[in-house]
């Protein structure tokens, strides 16, 4: 008894702090996956819509250079069976090409399918890939942390950000980066993800299958 006192006596402060951090981990790690996927993703649907409130647009339409303006005509002309000029590529035109036939020419008026697909569909996908490469590294608690810190670190940077370049980098580079924008940028970073995540598994059971896919 006298021991046990003496060691709490002595006791480090942060020791004391991190008791209530190991019963919250002892707790999540208790959830089932699919449980702490869901609050992970609506974190990062919250996450989007924080920029999508605090950055500079016109209606649903955010800063591109441009460059949106082609990959929807591209899709629009790939939508009714006309091959366009090549200027941007064809793999993101024709991903939008469904989209763009139903709504039409305007970007404008397409743009919030294009969110929504983008939310419901591809920010699944990352966050599952971030998931499952952080947890093939090393183990289930450090893909909740690792996938955690991807999905807040957008908002957490910004203030990191010098203070001449704080609007470029809100209004001009978040939207692209987190599928606000009809860019490419959002869907390569899906694929990549995706790849970096066949390539993992394809070594570590050794499958031809997923190198293919890779």
């Amino acid at each position: 008894m006298l021991a046990r006192a003496g060691a709490a006596a002595l006791e480090l402060p942060w020791s004391r702090l991190w008791a209530p951090v190991a019963r919250v981990s002892a707790w999540v790690m208790a959830r089932p996956v699919w449980n702490v996927f869901v609050v992970l993703l609506l974190v990062q649907w919250a996450v989007v819509g924080v920029v999508a409130a605090i950055a500079q647009h016109n209606g649903p339409y955010y800063y591109t250079g441009g460059d949106a303006t082609w990959y929807w005509t591209s899709a629009w002309v790939l939508a009714h069976g006309h091959i366009p000029q090549a200027v941007i590529g064809y793999g993101y035109p024709m991903l939008l090409a469904p989209i763009a036939f139903f709504a039409g020419p305007s970007i404008v008026a397409g743009m919030p399918y294009v969110m929504a697909f983008n939310a419901i569909v591809l920010w699944p996908v990352a966050l599952s890939c971030v998931y499952a490469i952080a947890k093939i590294l090393a183990g289930r608690g450090f893909a909740y942390c690792a996938t955690l810190l991807w999905t807040v670190f957008p908002l957490v940077s910004i203030p990191y950000f010098y203070e001449r370049y704080h609007t470029r980098f809100v209004s001009q580079n978040l939207p692209g980066m987190l599928g606000l924008t009809a860019m490419g940028d959002f869907p390569s970073l899906v694929g990549l993800l995706l790849a970096a995540y066949l390539v993992l598994r394809a070594l570590l059971f050794r499958t031809t299958n997923g190198a293919v896919l890779a």
